[in-house]
């Protein structure tokens, strides 16, 4: 999180306080995004089989963390873009561009939709009954568009504390000493304690469930058992891949936000150290880590990649080794 107070670029914008290291890491960081997120939503594009709701979610997860690196590299490492002498242009340039409003806006983006992903994982196994019945791919595309408004929305604060003056753009302008820390309060809850509470609690509900479930069928359902056995593992395997998303999220953003928490609080904090640029690195982690996650962890995107490549077995001859389900579960859920 962006935490420099009242900083000003000189009319050339070539002033970054990047060191040479930062802008070799930032690089790398950001192809790895794009060319990771990039072939996740390739495949997904390709694979008829990913085109449920988890997958919907998964393509825009992907799509927000592809544009997050786009914009990693052209917010720090492009040298920023000179102020004009058009007063408009150069107020847009100033507020935003110069605060990065466009990266932080996908980064909140991205938080809201990887609790939305675990949201419709809790819905399908918690909530399985309502959820098969009022299951559609529709609105799950039309709430595709809630992260990318949401983060939007929530940073427009950014352009507001900025002005241009003498061919200078100052930034972080803040009103008092309160409304900065009233503010950074504020975005420290909503963007990473109140997401990682409530994805601890869906997941914890959802184990309970998977747990019963389990106990359930060893307890003398072994014949049904079996035939859904197929369903069940590839179903646990997805909830296993989303939650290594969550503690990849909370492993990389919790040096960060804890010290923009702190810093907040009034502590002083060295913007220039070692440490918050190592913070700073391991928060951005997180938009390239993500199709690891699912190469490694995600056996549908595993058999999606072969077959974008021409590596997986015909069709056929896969549909022969896959089980049939014979029995109505309304307990079970995609």
């Amino acid at each position: 999180m962006e935490m420099n107070s009242t900083t000003s670029f000189d009319e050339s914008g070539f002033e970054m306080n990047l060191s040479v290291v930062s802008i070799i890491v930032f690089s790398i960081f950001g192809l790895l995004g794009i060319g990771g997120n990039g072939l996740v939503l390739l495949v997904i594009a390709k694979v008829k089989e990913l085109r449920d709701i988890t997958n919907i979610l998964i393509a825009n997860q992907s799509l927000i963390d592809f544009t997050s690196s786009v914009l990693l590299i052209a917010n720090f490492v492009v040298p920023l873009p000179p102020l004009c002498d058009n007063i408009v242009l150069a107020r847009f340039i100033c507020g935003f561009w110069y605060t990065q409003y466009s990266f932080w806006s996908t980064y909140a983006g991205s938080v809201l939709n990887l609790t939305m992903l675990t949201t419709e994982r809790y819905l399908a196994i918690v909530h399985a009954i309502q959820y098969r019945r009022n299951a559609s791919s529709r609105p799950a595309r039309l709430c595709v568009l809630l992260p990318w408004m949401a983060g939007f929305m929530y940073m427009s604060y950014l352009p507001s504390i900025t002005k241009v003056e003498d061919g200078m753009c100052y930034r972080f302008l803040w009103k008092s000493d309160t409304m900065q820390r009233a503010l950074g309060i504020t975005t420290f809850i909503t963007l990473f304690v109140s997401p990682l509470t409530l994805m601890t609690l869906m997941y914890v509900a959802i184990l309970r469930v998977l747990r019963e479930q389990t106990k359930f069928y060893a307890d003398g359902l072994s014949s049904i058992h079996q035939k859904t056995n197929y369903r069940d593992r590839a179903r646990r395997n997805v909830i296993r891949t989303m939650m290594c998303l969550s503690v990849s999220f909370c492993i990389c953003f919790s040096p960060n936000c804890i010290l923009y928490f702190v810093y907040c609080l009034g502590v002083p904090v060295d913007l220039e150290g070692v440490f918050y640029y190592v913070t700073v690195c391991i928060a951005f982690i997180n938009i390239w880590i993500n199709p690891f996650v699912y190469a490694l962890q995600y056996r549908k995107f595993q058999r999606g990649l072969k077959q974008v490549f021409g590596c997986s077995p015909p069709e056929n001859q896969e549909s022969t080794n896959m089980p049939t389900v014979t029995v109505n579960m309304e307990t079970l859920s995609s």
